[in-house]
């Protein structure tokens, strides 16, 4: 979780991403803060509504009480999203998707739930625009959460 917490920190940081968008650079790498994003949102899974209830059906009732690491981790989630939504509107395509992805599971907290619906707009777009495989099934999953 301080990792987490520190690279939510980082995010708008300038030379973080120096050099990494060049249009002309003989091989592209995949940009730094695009990998930070996808990371935070391949985390921000782990704390979900989803990973609880099926630790409470194994654990019984008590988990999520008993396990302080996961509580505190989805405290934690305001905080991972205000470091990511002002991505949601960056230049770069890849940046925008990864951020979004990483917003997903943060929209399911009490807290965020009013921002659902900013989020469908860019799932909205990312489903018309995307081919990539795992950005499009993690935008239906915003569906889901408004569903559920």
């Amino acid at each position: 979780m301080p990792v987490a917490r520190y690279v939510a920190a980082i995010l708008d940081q300038p030379h973080l991403t120096a050099g990494d968008f060049d249009p002309d650079a003989a091989a592209p790498s995949r940009p730094t803060l695009v990998r930070l994003l996808e990371w935070l949102g391949d985390i921000t899974y782990d704390p979900d509504n989803e990973c609880v209830a099926i630790g409470e059906r194994r654990h019984g009732e008590r988990f999520l009480h008993e396990y302080a690491e996961m509580r505190a981790f989805r405290d934690l989630r305001p905080v991972i999203l205000a470091a990511v939504r002002p991505f949601l509107g960056h230049e770069n395509a890849d940046v925008r998707d990864a951020a979004f992805v990483a917003t997903i599971p943060l929209a399911e907290h009490p807290l965020l739930g009013g921002h659902r619906s900013e989020l469908a707009d860019h799932a909205r777009r990312l489903l018309a625009t995307s081919t990539d495989r795992h950005n499009r099934d993690r935008a239906l999953d915003l569906g889901a959460l408004a569903d559920g």
